[in-house]
């Protein structure tokens, strides 16, 4: 069905076919002038007429609402084929008819344009997403030393180690961070301060750093030692641990 068709109803049941299939659904035959033969008090014939109102109100926005959820049920269905095939065509057609009913019953919906809803793009490389988030860190980070551990098997996950010297301090930072995927453009991010710290993770948007931490789980220990006792074994002052995403 063209965007046309669908504006002039081409191809769909009339008007007429639509208000006598669904009124008896909704309870709108029951009109006010029948009810008035038998009532002849009009402040009682009122309010039986808003009781039948109420009652067609509710069937309607029912139906509205089945219309609308297999609309989308279709519109889901056509975007995990992805393709133009004569499936798609029906399924296309179907979207539109049901558009056009709603429509009719006073729920304006949009012309469903397949074109909006196909694309060329595959779904990005998560594991490469994760290796370019690495990557951005260890070129943008310019506080210490970066070292990029490890990647889950499911590239849901990164370790990471930050090292380096402050205030007489040597100090490293390993840190686990895991969401549901990457996007590709985040880096992470760790402030050292004494016995404490910071680590995050950012996105690179609109020509600055933007924290994102919220959308991802973080647990980080930091380990200290004094740059003059080098042959001490450092000791674990402080941890910021929090619950990791579980599969």
């Amino acid at each position: 069905m063209s965007e046309s068709e669908y504006k002039d109803g081409q191809g769909l049941p009339t008007r007429q076919w639509l208000e006598d299939s669904f009124m008896k659904q909704l309870g709108e035959n029951a009109s006010a002038a029948s009810i008035a033969e038998e009532l002849p008090d009009k402040s009682d014939m009122s309010s039986e007429k808003s009781v039948v109102d109420s009652k067609g109100n509710d069937s309607r926005e029912k139906l509205l609402n089945d219309l609308f959820e297999i609309r989308d049920r279709l519109i889901d269905t056509f975007a995990v084929g992805n393709d133009q095939t004569t499936i798609g065509d029906i399924i296309t057609d179907q979207i539109n008819r049901i558009s056009r009913c709603a429509s009719l019953l006073g729920a304006p919906a949009e012309y469903f344009d397949p074109l909006d809803h196909l694309s060329g793009l595959n779904v990005p490389n998560i594991k490469h997403n994760a290796e370019n988030v690495i990557a951005n860190t260890k070129t943008c980070y310019q506080l210490g030393k970066v070292e990029g551990k490890e990647i889950s098997e499911d590239s849901k996950a990164i370790i990471i180690e930050f090292s380096g010297d402050k205030d007489g301090m040597r100090y490293t930072a390993s840190g686990t961070i895991k969401g549901n995927g990457w996007q590709g453009n985040e880096a992470i991010d760790y402030i050292y301060t004494p016995g404490s710290g910071k680590m995050s993770v950012k996105a690179f948007e609109d020509g600055k750093w933007i924290d994102k931490s919220d959308k991802y789980n973080v647990a980080w220990e930091l380990t200290e030692s004094s740059v003059e006792d080098d042959g001490i074994e450092p000791s674990n002052n402080a941890s910021n641990d929090f619950d990791i995403i579980e599969e």
